[in-house]
C-alpha cells in the first residue's frame, strides 16, 4: 500500500473487505514483522481483533493466530497453611508478552481457607506498571487461657491480604556494556490483617498502606560490577489500635562482585548499607540481618514459616539490606533509629559450593532503654550497639538458595553464640528466594 513512508499514519478504503470474514496482513509471513498478533481483524463481532482462544498446559511459544491461556496444576506449602492444591492460570509465553497475567488460587486443608497470589503487569517498552496480590496464614496459635472458672484451649488465626500496585521505568544508557544501567521504581502497599479466635469466635481486623521509592544503578565492569540502590520506604497507620501516624524510612546499599578466579568463576561479593529513620520515635523497623519476617512489613516476601518462633523455618531470610547473618534467637526487642553495616563473602577456590563470610554493623539507640554504648562516629558520640558475625557460606544457587553456618558471634552484651536450649542446628541459616525462582520473573531481568 501507499502512503506508509516515514513512519506515518495513513488510511486505506478496503471496498470488498465486508464480503469476507476475516481480514489478515502478511498472510504468507514472507515479511518481517516485530509483532504480528495485530495483522488480523474479523468483520463482524464484539472483539474483532481478538484470536481464538486456546487453553493449552503449561506454557509456550507465543502464537499471532491465537489467544493463548494456559493452566497447571499448583501444589505447595508453608508452616501455617500447610499443604495447599490450585491451580495457575496464565497468558505467559516466551517472549514476554504486553499485557501479562497469572492467578494461583490454592485450598488449605489444614485452614479450610482460600489461599494464593497473582499478578497483572503491562509491559510497554520501557515502563511496566501493574499490580500484585497474594492471601496467607500468617500466624496459627493454640495456648492455653484462663478465664476464672478454668483454663480453656483457645487457638487463633492470622490472615493477610497484600496489594501491590507498581510501576517501573528502565533508564537506558547511552553505552549498556560499559555505561550505567538504572531502572526508578514506585510501590504501593495496602496490607489487611485478619486475625480471627476459635475460642469466642471473635474477628480482628487491621490495616494499614504504604509506599518505596526505589532507585537502582548497575555499573558493569571488567570481571565484576557495582551497584547501589537507595530507597525510602513510608508507612501510614502501622498499628490501628494505636494510631501512630506516618512513619519513614531511608536506606542506602551498595553492592559490588569481582571475579577473581575466571576459571571456576569465583567471585568476592562486598556490601555497604546505611538505614536512618525519618521520625524521632516509633521506628520502622530495619533489616540488619536480612529481610525476615518480623522486618518484612510490606509482606513482600514469601516465607515457609512467616510466624515461626523458633526451629528451622525461623532461620529463612533473604540475604540484602544489612546482612548481618546471625540466627533468629540473635535479636534484640528494641528497635533502632539507624544503622550502618559492612559485609564481605568471598568464594573458596573450590570446585565446591562453599565461601566463608563476616560482617559488622552499628545500632543507633537514642531513644531506647536499652543500655548501649557509646562510640564517636566522624566526631559524633552515638549511644549504640555494635555486633560482629562470620561463618561459613554454601551458595547451592547464588541468590536462590544458599545455606549459611555462623561460626562467631560479639555484640556489645554478648559474645557468644551459645544459648541455654539452642544447640548448633539452631544456627543454620537459609535463604530461599521463591520469588526469584519464577522462571518469568527471571527472563524480565535480561
Amino acid at each position: 500500500f501507499e502512503g506508509f513512508e516515514g513512519g506515518t499514519w495513513s488510511k486505506v478504503e478496503l471496498p470488498y473487505a465486508k464480503q469476507g470474514d476475516l481480514l489478515k496482513l502478511n498472510l504468507e509471513k514472507g515479511s518481517l514483522d516485530i509483532d504480528r498478533g495485530n495483522n488480523n481483524i474479523r468483520t463482524t463481532g464484539i472483539f474483532k481483533t481478538r484470536e481464538p482462544l486456546s487453553l493449552d498446559f503449561l506454557t509456550g511459544i507465543d502464537d499471532p493466530e491465537k489467544t493463548r491461556l494456559f493452566w497447571m496444576p499448583a501444589v505447595a506449602w508453608n508452616d501455617q497453611d500447610r499443604w495447599m492444591f490450585g491451580a495457575t492460570l496464565h497468558n505467559r509465553t516466551i517472549p514476554l508478552r504486553k499485557l501479562e497475567f497469572s492467578v494461583t488460587p490454592m485450598y488449605s486443608f489444614s485452614t479450610g481457607q482460600v489461599v494464593g497470589l497473582g499478578t497483572v503487569r503491562v509491559n510497554a517498552r520501557s515502563t511496566s506498571f501493574g499490580v500484585n496480590f497474594k492471601r496467607f496464614t500468617e500466624t496459627k496459635e493454640r495456648f492455653l487461657e484462663d478465664l476464672g472458672s478454668g483454663w480453656f484451649l483457645a487457638q487463633v488465626e492470622s490472615r493477610y491480604l497484600q496489594l501491590n500496585p507498581f510501576i517501573e521505568k528502565k533508564l537506558k544508557s547511552e553505552n549498556a556494556t560499559f555505561g550505567w544501567n538504572s531502572k526508578i521504581r514506585l510501590d504501593g502497599f495496602y496490607i489487611n490483617k485478619q486475625m480471627v479466635g476459635y475460642f469466642n469466635n471473635s474477628i480482628y481486623t487491621e490495616s494499614y498502606s504504604g509506599g518505596r521509592l526505589e532507585f537502582t544503578a548497575t555499573k558493569k565492569f571488567l570481571g565484576g560490577s557495582f551497584t547501589i540502590q537507595p530507597s525510602v520506604d513510608v508507612v501510614q497507620d502501622l498499628e490501628n489500635d494505636v494510631s501512630i501516624g506516618t512513619l519513614g524510612l531511608a536506606r542506602l546499599k551498595a553492592n559490588a562482585n569481582w571475579v577473581y578466579d575466571k576459571r571456576l568463576n569465583k567471585k568476592i561479593y562486598g556490601r555497604l548499607f546505611a538505614a536512618h529513620a525519618l521520625n524521632d520515635k516509633n521506628y520502622l523497623p530495619i533489616a540488619a540481618s536480612g529481610t525476615r519476617p518480623n522486618v518484612d512489613y510490606f509482606y513482600n516476601n514469601l516465607f515457609l514459616g512467616r510466624g515461626a518462633q523458633s526451629g528451622l523455618l525461623a532461620n529463612q531470610f533473604i540475604n540484602d539490606q544489612g546482612g548481618l547473618i546471625r540466627p533468629y534467637y540473635m535479636y534484640y526487642a528494641s528497635e533502632s533509629k539507624g544503622f550502618g553495616s559492612v559485609q564481605l563473602e568471598i568464594d573458596l577456590p573450590l570446585k565446591l559450593p562453599l565461601s566463608i563470610y563476616a560482617g559488622a554493623g552499628l545500632y543507633n539507640y537514642e531513644s531506647s532503654n536499652l543500655s548501649a554504648g557509646s562510640y564517636n562516629i566522624f566526631g559524633k558520640d552515638i549511644q549504640g550497639m555494635y555486633a560482629v558475625t562470620g561463618g561459613v557460606g554454601i551458595p547451592i544457587v547464588r541468590n536462590y538458595f544458599q545455606i549459611y553456618v555462623p561460626l562467631f558471634y560479639a555484640d556489645t552484651f554478648s559474645n557468644n553464640l551459645e544459648r541455654d536450649d539452642f544447640g548448633f542446628k539452631d544456627r543454620i541459616m537459609f535463604e530461599l528466594n521463591l520469588d526469584m525462582m519464577n522462571p518469568f520473573n527471571f527472563l524480565r531481568q535480561f
